[in-house]
């Protein structure tokens, strides 16, 4: 009887942690999301303030003349962007065209 009893509490521990870890994994995916998005908005409002031309697109012009600044490229680094080679990187996320879109940037 008391096995008994003590497998039926177990059952109820484990079945509450349970219940517990699939809400910390539930919070933890919102957390995420809402990283993404905020990350993302960043991204964009960089986007906006590099296209001088406000023409929707970033010539290589427009970015290396903002990427060359340290104050760009320390906050670009604080959200995890390593920009070591504008240049390069330019041309990959531009795919070689000489401009990107916000797309492309994001």
């Amino acid at each position: 009887v008391v096995f008994a009893m003590f497998r039926i509490i177990t059952a109820v521990f484990l079945k509450e942690t349970l219940v517990i870890a699939s809400r910390d994994v539930e919070l933890a995916v919102e957390e995420k999301i809402k990283k993404d998005r905020a990350y993302v908005d960043k991204l964009k409002s960089f986007f906006t303030a590099f296209d001088a031309s406000e023409d929707g697109v970033l010539s290589e012009w427009e970015f290396r003349a903002v990427i060359e600044e340290d104050k760009v490229r320390a906050v670009l680094s604080l959200m995890g962007v390593d920009i070591r080679e504008s240049r390069e990187w330019f041309e990959e996320l531009s795919g070689g065209c000489g401009y990107m879109t916000c797309d492309q940037f994001v």
